[in-house]
């Protein structure tokens, strides 16, 4: 497999939780917290935090100001 058609963490942590939250795996109400998220996946916490960010792009989360 060639590294141009291999996903990037953030985009691979980011279908995944997608795909998590269209499940119901995470209910409406649910938080995640950033720490937590990054030790599961082995990354930093700002990887997280640009994941988290791109799903309140898109209407899955919503990201208060402070902490997630």
């Amino acid at each position: 497999m060639s590294s141009a058609s291999q996903l990037s963490m953030t985009d691979a942590v980011f279908l995944e939780t997608r795909f998590q939250i269209l499940s119901g795996v995470y209910l409406p109400g649910s938080t995640f917290d950033r720490e937590e998220v990054a030790s599961v996946y082995s990354c930093s916490p700002r990887l997280i935090l640009d994941v988290f960010n791109a799903l309140k792009a898109e209407g899955y989360v919503d990201v208060p100001r402070r902490g997630t």
